[in-house]
């Protein structure tokens, strides 16, 4: 109802081709500046490394930059799950893409996203330590969810007005501005409960054409249409829900079911965090009780991990509380979590995480951190510099 009243102010919001545009204006730009991918890894070897992150000396190969003929989502596989033999452990491989054009506006932030999205899946598997190898996937007793709330919390931590004011820095080292942060929040903060929406339409989208009998693709069509009316509540038919990746692949169905629990699960973490620390960037007692979880491998049940990590039975309270806040509430809480993080000290030592890592552009191998981390982040951001902008 607040987006219909909206349009009074702005003719043809609703459109599902104006939306996104005519909602979050030009802040891609505006914030494009503070998201510099030269400096991605880095930024994201120094946060992982601040939480205490290990790989438990996994082995790690990403893939970050488009090109011709990739596959345009980005992912995480495991070529080798962590295993034992007679007794002796051995490490995980995971290996991780996204699609970053460099030098086009918001890439940077993309490419950083994956990094921490990612990033957090393939540390959630390769710092398992069950002796059955089946344990050390993302399949049951666990289930995709529970992968999910772990890379989805990362990813979370990454877009955190603490994180952002801590680390995205532009050229000239200055920080990302509250102001920004500000003004964006009082024009998108309306859009807080779609997030879920969207993800509960690719839900209702699979699950209306597995249960449909003789299916035709008009009726394909006809249910993409309903659904997308019913959770966006554009003005116009639109089929983007068959724009997902996911329902195109065996492997990955049903999978938008797990991006829900899972963000209800992360916003419960998040909250038990906050109200444990009142911080969790740069907080090595977060790593600390994650890594605990993550020994676990696969073994429990979903609802009994999210029971284990927070202390309580999976609810939607933490979730629904943080998208109905009030806009002022909502900015003094910032303020009050950027305060806290005048107290915290900045990771300022090497970055050891505990992996072999390889940065790769197809079969090229650009750099690896056979040296050092850093030395490894120097020489792909000058390998990035010799790319075609």
């Amino acid at each position: 109802m607040a987006i219909r009243e909206l349009e009074v102010a702005k003719p043809g919001l609703r459109k599902p081709w104006n939306f996104g545009y005519m909602m979050t204006g030009s802040f891609t730009l505006e914030e494009d500046p503070y998201y510099i991918f030269d400096e991605a890894l880095m930024r994201w070897g120094k946060s992982f490394s601040a939480l205490g992150i290990d790989y438990l000396g996994g082995k790690l190969q990403l893939d970050l930059l488009d090109r011709q003929g990739k596959y345009n989502n980005g992912f995480c596989h495991y070529p080798m799950l962590v295993n034992f033999n007679d007794g002796k452990r051995n490490s995980g491989v995971a290996n991780f893409t996204c699609n970053v054009v460099y030098g086009q506006p918001g890439a940077g932030s993309q490419g950083m996203n994956t990094l921490f999205h990612e990033g957090g899946h393939a540390a959630d598997r390769l710092a398992s330590e069950q002796t059955e190898v089946c344990l050390n996937s993302e399949w049951p007793p666990a289930s995709v969810a529970w992968a999910e709330t772990h890379s989805q919390f990362l990813d979370t931590m990454f877009s955190s007005i603490e994180w952002r004011t801590r680390y995205a820095k532009n050229k000239d080292r200055e920080s990302y501005p509250f102001e920004l942060f500000d003004r964006k929040t009082r024009q998108v903060r309306i859009l807080s409960p779609l997030g879920l929406n969207h993800i509960i339409m690719v839900s209702e989208f699979e699950k209306r054409v597995y249960e449909e009998s003789n299916l035709t693709p008009e009726k394909v069509i006809a249910i993409a249409k309903k659904v997308c009316r019913k959770y966006l509540d554009y003005s116009e038919d639109s089929l983007s829900v068959l724009s997902v990746p996911h329902i195109y692949d065996w492997a990955s169905s049903a999978y938008y079911h797990s991006y829900g629990l899972a963000i209800l699960a992360l916003s419960q973490w998040r909250k038990y965090f906050y109200d444990k620390y009142g911080y969790i960037v740069d907080n090595p007692n977060v790593g600390d009780e994650m890594t605990k979880v993550w020994k676990l491998g696969s073994s429990k049940l979903f609802p009994e991990f999210v029971r284990i990590a927070t202390g309580k039975e999976l609810s939607p309270e933490a979730f629904v509380e943080d998208v109905t806040m009030d806009v002022e509430k909502y900015l003094d809480r910032a303020k009050k979590r950027i305060e806290k993080m005048s107290s915290v000290p900045e990771f300022s030592g090497p970055v050891k995480l505990n992996a072999n890592i390889r940065m790769v552009h197809g079969k090229e191998l650009v750099a690896d951190n056979s040296v050092s981390f850093e030395d490894m982040a120097q020489k792909y951001k000058e390998w990035l510099h010799n790319q075609v902008r």
